[in-house]
């Protein structure tokens, strides 16, 4: 091969090094998706005369998720059940009048241990006084 061919393909290989470098520093900076996008409704009120709450989870496929609840007082997580919607899941709980205002804490882990590509999170829900409207 003469000269000038093999500063081509050496040219050509650095391009090919750049543009690998190059895209993998764009997709190590694109930023990773949320677990959860949102919850609904976004926080409770404690002393409501019905003490049932059922918060929708909004997230990248929670139903592949066990949800759990940290102790809290007053408080008590009836359960969960799924959606036909793999990105929903309803969590219900029982909320006594005993309950004080703070956040509850929840995790959320893979169902499947074998999943190694998710990891689990977790997630607080606001409990806040409710103040008595008056006229």
């Amino acid at each position: 091969m003469t000269l000038s061919i093999k500063l081509a393909y050496k040219q050509r290989n650095n391009l090919l090094l750049l543009i690998c470098i190059l895209f993998t520093k764009i997709l190590a900076a694109t930023p990773p998706r949320k677990p959860l996008y949102h919850l609904a409704p976004p926080s409770w009120y404690i002393g409501f005369k019905n003490n049932n709450l059922e918060i929708i989870a909004h997230g990248e496929e929670i139903s592949q998720y066990t949800i759990s609840m940290k102790e809290y007082p007053g408080v008590t997580m009836v359960g969960t059940s799924g959606s036909a919607n793999r990105h929903i899941i309803y969590i219900q709980l029982k909320i006594d009048a005993s309950a004080k205002p703070g956040e509850l804490e929840f995790s959320a882990n893979p169902t499947n241990i074998q999943d190694k590509l998710r990891k689990g999170f977790s997630f607080n829900y606001p409990l806040k006084n409710r103040t008595p409207l008056t006229l």
